[in-house]
């Protein structure tokens, strides 16, 4: 008994054929297989696609509050809650009374900032927020860092503080306290320096930045920011 079968349109054997009914059922699951191998290779290509748009980058948020009980509270919680490592944190005045800036590092991708900064710009006593690693910006940060020294390294412990324009603030007759500020390159490449003489302690303020120009990140609009 003979049956008619039905290729597909791309196929090389053209549209129609006939084949007897054993041979239908063997080319029906052929062209099932060789179907479900492309919808795979479309599939890991799309999965591939989005890998490659969702980088992880670190973003600098800068964000105006008002200086009440709680704010920091409920800005450092929507990060845990939504599953985001906050990776440095600083918080201090502004020039205006009653507004305190707050700056976040968070490691994340494009899209997941973009909700971060909807979410936040939400939270009540938030001013403004403001991507800074968008923008042309001054990035700072300020380290005390404690070494052990002894008579015979001090004087290479104190050149080498020189060169990165790092003061000596305290010295005592086993350590050496070193403040050092600048980008975090700068200030991670002068602690690699330092471990071999024996790094006793280390204080890290976190990342701060501020925008260069004439315009403050309080003029900014909104819309501006979208």
């Amino acid at each position: 008994m003979l049956n008619l079968v039905r290729f597909p349109s791309g196929n090389k054997l053209g549209w129609y054929h006939e084949l007897p009914r054993p041979y239908l059922l063997i080319a029906a699951g052929f062209f099932n297989i060789l179907n479900c191998i492309n919808q795979t290779d479309v599939f890991l290509s799309e999965i591939d696609g989005k890998e490659r748009k969702t980088e992880m980058k670190r973003h600098v948020l800068s964000i105006l509050v008002n200086d009440y009980a709680g704010v920091l509270s409920r800005v450092a919680g929507l990060f845990s809650r939504r599953g985001y490592n906050i990776d440095s944190l600083s918080v201090g005045e502004t020039e205006t009374l009653g507004v305190s800036r707050i700056t976040v590092v968070v490691i994340c991708d494009d899209d997941a900032i973009e909700q971060i900064i909807k979410q936040v710009e939400k939270l009540i006593d938030v001013r403004r927020v403001v991507d800074m690693t968008t923008r042309q910006a001054v990035f700072r940060e300020l380290a005390l860092i404690k070494v052990g020294c002894t008579g015979t390294n001090r004087g290479e412990i104190v050149s080498i503080a020189d060169i990165y324009r790092a003061n000596i603030i305290d010295v005592a007759t086993e350590s050496m306290t070193i403040e050092i500020t600048g980008n975090q390159n700068k200030i991670e490449s002068f602690i690699m320096l330092m471990e071999p003489y024996g790094v006793k302690e280390i204080v890290r303020t976190g990342l701060t930045a501020l925008c260069r120009g004439n315009n403050p990140i309080k003029n900014f609009i909104k819309q501006e920011l979208e």
